[in-house]
């Protein structure tokens, strides 16, 4: 005797695709929140580095969550997230941890046109917005007020 399931409990190809993309976001969310390091050595940085998008949004001021924003877009090679990343800690620190900011436009300089680096020079010398603004970073999510959800 064959029992047909209703159609709400048949599964589609997409439903079961959308559940497992569901699904793999938050595994990146826990891995994110499990990992000590600034060094992300697991098997989604991609999903990882939206979900550190969105906390660096709600969590701006947590300087962890964008120095793993900032490695992990080095890691993946990802130009325009990396500007978006370096930024949005620039926006956020101002005139501080000029340091800091030396120290990841120096590792990050591989990726980085020598114009951007100019800029980026030349805020940390005299912290202006519109030489942020001037890079025109597309990913930021607090420069320009929102994020975007590109992969």
């Amino acid at each position: 005797m064959t029992v047909a399931l209703p159609l709400d409990l048949e599964r589609s190809p997409s439903t079961i695709s959308a559940e497992a993309e569901c699904l793999d976001r938050v595994q990146a969310a826990f891995e994110v929140m499990a990992c000590d390091s600034l060094i992300y050595r697991g098997d989604q940085p991609r999903r990882l580095l939206l979900h550190l998008g969105r906390q660096v949004a709600a969590r701006p001021k947590l300087l962890s969550l964008h120095v793993r924003r900032i490695f992990l877009s080095i890691q993946l090679g990802d130009r325009q997230e990396l500007l978006a990343a370096l930024a949005d800690l620039c926006w956020v620190l101002e005139s501080r941890g000029q340091l800091l900011m030396k120290r990841l436009i120096q590792q990050a300089g591989a990726l980085l046109s020598g114009e951007q680096q100019q800029l980026l020079s030349r805020y940390l010398e005299c912290p202006d917005p519109d030489c942020l603004k001037q890079l025109v970073p597309q990913r930021s999510v607090l420069i320009n007020g929102g994020f975007s959800l590109q992969l």
